[in-house]
C-alpha cells in the first residue's frame, strides 16, 4: 500500500511538470486522470461499504460461560461492481469464533456470496457484542483502505458457570451447626411443624422413631427456618480497576462465580443463605429456595461492576439492616483500612467474618490489613490470579 502511495505521488508530480512544461490536451489529461484516482478510490470504497451486505445469525443469545452455539455469517455482492478485498474483524477479545481467525478476506464478484458456518464460543460472563465487528474496505488501486463498523451486531448475555462445591472449609466447623436451616439437634420438639413418609436417602437421625412405631411406616421429621441464623455473603462490585481487559474478565467472573458457588452450596445443605451487592443501588437476593437461586443466577449474567462503595461500606449497609448472628463470607479484590473496621464492628455483633480476597495485591498496605484482621480473629482467603477458587474452598485449613 506504502508503495502505490508513493507510485502515484510519483506519477501526479511527473504529470503536473510535463503539463507545466508542455501544455496541451494530452498532459492536462494525464495530469487530471493521476489526480482523479484518490478521488475514484475513495468514492469506491464508501460505494463499497454502502452496498455490501452482511448477514450474521447466533442461534442462542443466552449462553453459559464456556458453552458453544451456532454462528453464521454471510457476505453477499448483490450489485455489478466486484468487491475487491474486502475484510471482515470479529469480536475476538470476548468471544472465540472456532476455526476462524480475527478477520477474514473477501473477494466477491457481481452475484457472489460467502458464508461461513462455526461455533461461537462466549469466554466471559456479562452481557457484549459477538460475532463479526466491523468491515475494511480496501480501494482497487489497493492506495489505502477504511474501516466501517458493522451495522447489524448480534448482542449476547453470558451467564457465569456453576460451579458446585463438596465442601466449604472456609468456614469454621465448630459454628456450622447454628446456621442450618433444619436443625435435628436439642429442641426437636419445639421445631417440629410436620413429619412426611421417609424417602431413602434421609438421614437417619431425622427419623422420628416413636411416631413411625405408632403409625406403622417411616417417618421422617421437617423443621422451620430459624431466620436470625444462616450466611450473609456480601458481593464487592466496585470497579477492579485493571486496564487488561481479560484480567479484569477473570477477576470479575471469579467474584461472581465464587458467590454461585457458595450460594448452591448452602442450598444444597438446606443452610440459610442471603447475598448482597451493589451495582447501581444497593440489592438482595436470597437463596434459601431453588426459585430464588435461580433468581440471582439469571441476574449474575447481567451484573456490572459499577459500584461506588468499597466492601467496608458495603458491610456497613448490610450490618445496618440485618439483625442477630450471621456468618458474613465477603467477596472482594482489595482488602482496605474501611473493610477492616466494618468486619472489626461485625464480630463485635457477634458475627462470623471470613473475608475472601480474589487476586489480591501483596503491597505494603494490604499485608498490614491481613495482619490486623488475622489479629481481631477474622479470617482471610486468599485466591491468586490462576488459582481455583474451588479448590480453596474446598481445602482443609
Amino acid at each position: 500500500m506504502l508503495r502505490n502511495r508513493l507510485i502515484l505521488a510519483a506519477a501526479i508530480l511527473a504529470t503536473g511538470v510535463f503539463a507545466s512544461f508542455y501544455g496541451g490536451n494530452i498532459p492536462y489529461a494525464l495530469f487530471y486522470l493521476t489526480l482523479s484516482i484518490p478521488v475514484i478510490s475513495f468514492l469506491y470504497t464508501f460505494y463499497v461499504f454502502v452496498r455490501v451486505k452482511v448477514y450474521q445469525f447466533i442461534d442462542n443469545v443466552v449462553v453459559v460461560k464456556g458453552q458453544t452455539t451456532g454462528y453464521t455469517l454471510r457476505v453477499a455482492n448483490e450489485d455489478f461492481l466486484s468487491y475487491q478485498n474486502l475484510k471482515i474483524y470479529f469480536f475476538m477479545d470476548m468471544t472465540t469464533v472456532e476455526g476462524t481467525r480475527r478477520d477474514m478476506n473477501y473477494c466477491l464478484l457481481p452475484g457472489e456470496s460467502a458464508s461461513i458456518e462455526a461455533p461461537l464460543r462466549c469466554n466471559y460472563r456479562g452481557v457484549y457484542y459477538a460475532g463479526a465487528r466491523s468491515i475494511e474496505v480496501t480501494d482497487l488501486f489497493n492506495l489505502f483502505h477504511l474501516t466501517y463498523p458493522i451495522r447489524s451486531r448480534n448482542t449476547v448475555t453470558v451467564l457465569p458457570r456453576k460451579v458446585q462445591l463438596d465442601s466449604l472449609n472456609i468456614l469454621p466447623e465448630d459454628e456450622d451447626s447454628k446456621n442450618v436451616l433444619f436443625r435435628p439437634g436439642g429442641a426437636q420438639d419445639e421445631l417440629d411443624v410436620e413429619m412426611r413418609r421417609y424417602v431413602p436417602g434421609d438421614s437417619r437421625r431425622l427419623i422420628h422413631w416413636k411416631a413411625s412405631a405408632r403409625r406403622g411406616e417411616l417417618l421422617t421429621r421437617q423443621y422451620t427456618e430459624d431466620l436470625k441464623l444462616g450466611i450473609m455473603v456480601c458481593v464487592d462490585l466496585k470497579p477492579t480497576g485493571l486496564r487488561d481487559m481479560r484480567e479484569r474478565a477473570e477477576l470479575e467472573d471469579d467474584i461472581v462465580e465464587s458467590s454461585l458457588a457458595i450460594a448452591e452450596y448452602c442450598l444444597t445443605h438446606r443452610t440459610a443463605c442471603d447475598l448482597y451487592y451493589q451495582s447501581e443501588v444497593l440489592e438482595k437476593a436470597s437463596a434459601r429456595t431453588h426459585e430464588g437461586f435461580e433468581t440471582y443466577y439469571q441476574r449474575c449474567g447481567t451484573l456490572e461492576f459499577k459500584a461506588k462503595q468499597n466492601a467496608g461500606e458495603l458491610l456497613e449497609q448490610v450490618l445496618a439492616r440485618e439483625v442477630g448472628a450471621y456468618r458474613y463470607v465477603i467477596i472482594t479484590h482489595e482488602l482496605t483500612g474501611a473493610l477492616y473496621t466494618a468486619a472489626v464492628r461485625a464480630t463485635s455483633l457477634g458475627n462470623q467474618v471470613t473475608v475472601i480476597v480474589m487476586h489480591g495485591e501483596r503491597d505494603a498496605e494490604q499485608q498490614r490489613v491481613r495482619e490486623f484482621m488475622r489479629e481481631a480473629s477474622i479470617r482471610v482467603v486468599e485466591i491468586r490470579q490462576g488459582e481455583s477458587f474451588q479448590d480453596a474452598f474446598q481445602a482443609k485449613l
